[in-house]
């Protein structure tokens, strides 16, 4: 939309805009809209990245953490299934250890059907990658230089990723899933941050994140 009206900046880097119109490509963070009778309110949409200036989130970066983290957790799956194929394990183990965090060892029995633990534990991938997009979305929001290039976002993907690693396999395993503690670190590491973190970093460059910090 084109600027049309007054702009003024004061010293503090405040831009007030007598006109109900604006670009907001135009504008920073700290921008607000002026009306006639000198009220002052945020723009919509407005600075998904200045989490330390108050700012609230764009809608739309959630929704890129959302569907985001649910792609990355669709990798990650993928990753798991070609590291049990090249084991020599049946491809639907790594879905039985993905369903045992809801039905605990009774995933790895053989009553457990292959189909069900493949629904149980996909539901769990989604879920829980979908949960971490969003935590990945939030750190972005609170830490833009994350977001500044499309390199610090695959190497912020990888770092996030082998950050979830170590918690979930060696925090909550330990607490809650032993069996967890059990698996291949190597596998799991490289599925992780490189299936679901670098994809989580991959996916929120595709949207564009790291040129648009102000996504409305």
């Amino acid at each position: 939309m084109a600027e049309r009206g007054r702009l003024r900046a004061d010293e503090g880097g405040i831009v007030e805009i007598d006109s109900i119109e604006w670009n907001s490509r135009w504008v920073g963070h700290n921008t607000r809209i002026i009306g006639t009778e000198g009220a002052s309110s945020p723009i919509p949409g407005m600075g998904y990245a200045a989490g330390e200036g108050g700012v609230p989130m764009s809608p739309r970066i959630w929704r890129i953490g959302a569907f985001g983290g649910a792609a990355a957790g669709i990798v990650y799956m993928m990753v798991e299934q070609i590291f049990a194929a090249l084991g020599g394990k049946p491809i639907d183990v790594p879905f039985r250890l993905f369903a045992s965090v809801v039905l605990g060892e009774r995933a790895f029995a053989a009553e457990t059907s292959v189909a069900s633990a493949t629904l149980v534990g996909t539901l769990v991938v989604l879920i829980s990658a979908t949960a971490f997009g969003l935590v990945f979305a939030g750190l972005t929001h609170r830490y833009p230089g994350l977001a500044a290039t499309v390199g610090t976002l695959i190497i912020a993907g990888w770092t996030y990723g082998g950050g979830l690693w170590l918690f979930i396999f060696y925090v909550l395993g330990t607490l809650f899933w032993p069996w967890l503690t059990e698996t291949d670190p190597t596998v799991q590491l490289v599925s992780t941050s490189v299936g679901f973190g670098v994809s989580l970093g991959a996916c929120f460059a595709l949207a564009g994140v790291h040129r648009s910090p102000d996504l409305e």
